[in-house]
């Protein structure tokens, strides 16, 4: 999943701003200009597809796989394969030079559904685990030599991860992982023309190799990180630039880097407020002209004893100033207990999945400067 001066690119949202999309507003005027919202029930993960976007997801008491096509991110179409995605709970997407291939579990089975074109699909065993265990894909992404996903495998009084890689989306093969003995779970990979990225994150323990670089998805080595600070999640710019979310030496504040070369970080967010058990970034894309970043903030900052998590959302054109965006902004809302799960951008569009607490799942589509 791999993902891609602040005054224009917000001014870029207000301008290009569907005006026939209708969504409830926690308080604005009529004039003002709002991003196209659309409610799609279990959604989990996007990418871009073609001049479009591709969305995946599916019920998780009763699995069914839920697949939907759109050519611009405000229409959508659900994909129908009859019973083919029966029992399939789809977690992961991507596109690559074959089309696409999504990543789910189907009972104890990690499950891989490929497609030429997005209508038709076939449906592959990737891996297989014993009795009470299962397997939940984290990350997938195309690189220079082929598809490469991780996946957790949880159990009662275990955990561990697997990788895996892919030539055609259909065939997987199981890898080695970046060490056997990294202090983290992998939740990230990214990938260049030239190399994949892999962020893991810390378990029970600080670690120190947590980000890892490879050409070929064979060879590993670490990168440094930020001197104080976690990266959850990674970005890569068109400019080739690199941005980083996650917590700052807390382990609890959200905070964003910065690095024109990988190890070089400069801090250039900081968290607005010390609630920690409301703030938090958990994603980070490359998005319009710059960058997307998306997790939670608090609502009420100076008021300890209440709860009131809200969505953060946080835009950058270069990667180093970043600007709340919010309601005025045409973010749709209301935006309480809400937070961005994922962000894909097509090139002209970004697509955002955003998690609702009480509500079902939307897509909301923020146009880019034309």
């Amino acid at each position: 999943m791999s993902r891609r001066t602040t005054t224009v690119f917000l001014s870029a949202l207000l301008l290009a701003a569907l005006p026939a999309s209708t969504v409830a507003q926690d308080a604005t005027t009529d004039e003002a200009p709002m991003w196209a919202a659309s409610t799609k029930k279990d959604a989990f993960d996007v990418a871009a597809f073609g001049d479009g976007f591709v969305l995946v997801g599916g019920e998780r008491r009763k699995p069914t796989g839920k697949i939907w096509l759109s050519p611009d991110g405000v229409s959508w179409s659900r994909v129908s394969e009859g019973k083919l995605f029966d029992g399939v709970g789809l977690r992961r997407v991507t596109t690559f030079g074959d089309g696409i291939v999504a990543l789910g579990t189907q009972g104890r089975r990690l499950v891989a559904l490929h497609s030429p074109d997005g209508r038709t699909w076939t449906k592959s065993t990737v891996d297989r685990v014993q009795k009470g265990m299962d397997l939940f894909p984290q990350a997938v992404t195309d690189g220079p030599a082929g598809l490469v996903a991780v996946a957790s495998m949880i159990a009662q009084d275990f955990a561990g991860q697997r990788f895996y890689a892919s030539d055609d989306g259909r065939t997987w093969r199981q890898i080695d992982p970046p060490s056997d003995t990294a202090p983290g779970m992998f939740v990230t990979l990214e990938s260049t023309d030239d190399e994949y990225l892999a962020v893991a994150r810390p378990m029970f323990t600080p670690g120190t190799e947590l980000l890892w670089r490879s050409p070929d998805a064979m060879s590993w080595e670490t990168f440094d990180g930020p001197a104080e600070g976690t990266i959850h999640d990674l970005a890569i710019g068109a400019d080739g630039s690199y941005v980083g979310v996650g917590a700052d030496a807390s382990g609890f504040l959200p905070a964003i880097w910065h690095a024109d070369e990988l190890g070089s970080w400069e801090k250039v967010y900081d968290s607005p407020s010390m609630k920690e058990t409301e703030e938090r970034l958990d994603v980070v894309a490359a998005g319009g002209p710059g960058f997307l970043a998306g997790g939670s903030t608090s609502a009420c900052p100076l008021q300890a004893s209440r709860y009131c998590p809200s969505a953060s959302i946080l835009a950058s054109a270069d990667g180093l100033q970043w600007e709340a965006l919010g309601v005025e902004d045409g973010v749709p809302g209301p935006l309480h207990d809400t937070a961005p799960q994922a962000i894909a951008f097509n090139g002209q569009s970004t697509a955002v999945v955003a998690w609702h607490e009480d509500r079902p799942m939307e897509v909301w589509t923020i146009p880019s400067d034309r």
